[in-house]
């Protein structure tokens, strides 16, 4: 065991350690890809070649439109305007002509579930680019999350098989892409799918089979691998193509595209695995990157030591509970390490509040490329130092005499928070949802209201993409938890939850406890109803 004395302690004098909260809501979701408190999002493209909408034999590959909805979203940009980009209003455009196909609303399908109050549908396209790439043995593309959702629809525009090469380089001009680029995005995206009879007769004849009922046509021979393949049998005239080589040639958008530069492009991609796949990380981050004027995008990053959910917790006998995880990651820092001892110190305080060995709850991150190590953890709290504002934590590798020690402290909200062990979400008779939120306040507070802020995605007719509304749910005392020094505040026991109209809508929903005490806000953020134990009636 690692002796953490008061002097190690005292080096943390300062503000702990924290990030905006929507930035941790994305990174699980970019780096938690498998295993342990996997997200989900890798699911839906793994393997590659996967259709998670459907039937294997329908020809049809999630990871493919997961890309082509991203740019459809993007292509109606207007860069000097400052509109349309990444900006999810392809959700409220699905019935436009330009848009046909079943990639739009199969991927939006399978977001629907990721949106909440920190996670924008235009954020889970941009997710769904970057996972695809990757799972699809494809370089990682850098991530920004803070896009914002559109409330109506975007401009027409989107470039279409049947268009000049000139409409096209306006178009792509209008965006921020210039020739080169243009050839380089179409390639790039072209690189990983195909082009289906199902959905485009007048491009694909005669493909359909048992194997292959939409009758899908690859574009180039590895269609379900990332790689400079569409430029390479581009360039030899072994391309299958339908863009290129289709029976159709007014819409052989891809050869007018691929050839409008003499080749000049397109011989660059096909030179090398890594020109490739470099020009494709810079083209995909640059339309991932393009959103309204106004809408600022902040970097999302794997992050070595990550605490997760975090839970404070206080029992009617006034018995106070720490529970959560630390992550670890792999690839920053952290290879497995049979010998590693975390400890977690509540507030300053010298006393150790948990110390565990090593994580036997593990995942892989394909973001992250390395293993996640869970290390969960769930230990009682003197009530002499419940109000600390930060907790402490203290990674030993115990490699050898001279082992590497990182301390490191975190905010955590203790003057307020929820309380899942005394709410409850279940169905009435009649099946309308019924329970009651319960948070706990530190009887320090001179409060002058406490409200359950219950965030709840909301359908919205014509779009797969819901909004996030926010309905507000008084709390009053109910009484004192024991000696803990905290009041337990509650919602009328068994009444109507507003907003959540299904327990699986429950599950998407979060709820912040907010305080108004002596001027001042208190607010315990971001607390999914998901850990509750929801029951039907």
């Amino acid at each position: 065991m690692v002796l953490v004395t008061s002097a190690l302690l005292g080096l943390l004098a300062g503000s702990a350690f924290a990030r905006p909260a929507f930035v941790d809501e994305l990174e699980h979701i970019l780096v938690d890809t498998d295993g342990f408190n996997d997200a989900g999002l890798k699911r839906g493209v793994t393997p590659c070649s996967f259709y998670n909408q459907g039937l294997q034999t329908a020809g049809r590959m999630s990871s493919a439109q997961w890309m082509r909805v991203a740019f459809h979203d993007f292509a109606t940009a207007d860069v000097k305007a400052g509109t349309g980009g990444m900006d999810a209003s392809i959700g409220l455009e699905t019935n436009r002509e330009e848009n046909k196909g079943a990639a739009m609303n199969d991927s939006l399908t399978f977001f629907n579930p990721f949106v909440n109050k920190y996670t924008s549908m235009a954020d889970m396209i941009a997710l769904g680019t970057v996972m695809a790439v990757g799972a699809c043995a494809g370089p990682l593309i850098p991530f920004k999350g803070g896009r914002v959702d559109a409330t109506v629809p975007g401009a027409f525009g989107v470039p279409e098989p049947e268009g000049s090469l000139a409409t096209h380089i306006a178009r792509f001009a209008t965006a921020g892409f210039n020739q080169q680029e243009m050839i380089q995005l179409t390639a790039c995206g072209h690189t990983v799918g195909s082009v289906h009879q199902g959905g485009f007769p007048n491009i694909v004849q005669n493909a359909e089979t048992p194997n292959n009922t939409n009758g899908g046509v690859h574009f180039d021979d590895t269609g379900d691998v990332f790689d400079n393949h569409v430029a390479t049998t581009y360039l030899d005239n072994t391309t299958p193509n339908p863009l290129v080589v289709g029976f159709n040639v007014t819409t052989r958008s891809d050869l007018r595209i691929f050839s409008s530069d003499s080749n000049v492009t397109m011989k660059t991609l096909a030179s090398s695995a890594n020109v490739f796949s470099t020009t494709c990380v810079k083209v995909f981050t640059k339309m991932l990157n393009t959103v309204p004027r106004g809408v600022a995008l902040t970097d999302v990053s794997p992050i070595a030591v990550k605490p997760v959910n975090l839970q404070l917790n206080v029992d009617a006998k006034g018995g106070i509970t720490f529970n959560g995880a630390i992550r670890l990651l792999s690839s920053m820092g952290f290879p497995a390490n049979s010998r590693r001892t975390v400890q977690i110190f509540f507030g300053d305080s010298e006393g150790v509040l948990a110390t565990f060995n090593p994580a036997t709850n593990t995942g892989t991150s394909l973001f992250g490329r390395g293993d996640t190590f869970y290390h969960l953890f769930s230990a009682p709290v003197d009530a002499r130092h419940a109000s600390s504002s930060s907790f402490v934590v203290v990674i030993s590798e115990n490699t050898g005499r001279y082992s590497a020690v990182q301390t490191l402290k975190f905010p955590i909200q203790s003057n307020v928070f929820f309380l899942p062990s005394s709410s409850t979400l279940t169905t009435d008779s009649t099946g309308k949802v019924v329970g009651t939120i319960a948070a706990a306040v530190s009887k320090s507070l001179k409060v002058s209201s406490v409200t359950a802020a219950l965030d709840v995605p909301v359908a919205v007719i014509g779009t797969l993409a819901p909004h996030t509304t926010t309905f507000n749910i008084p709390l009053k005392a109910a009484g004192d938890l024991g000696n803990s020094g905290f009041t337990l505040y509650t919602s009328p026991a068994n009444a109507a939850i507003p907003g959540v109209t299904t327990l699986h809508n429950a599950f998407l929903s979060s709820v912040d406890i907010v305080v108004s005490a002596g001027g001042k806000t208190f607010i315990d953020d971001f607390k999914k109803l998901s850990i509750l134990n929801v029951t039907a009636a």
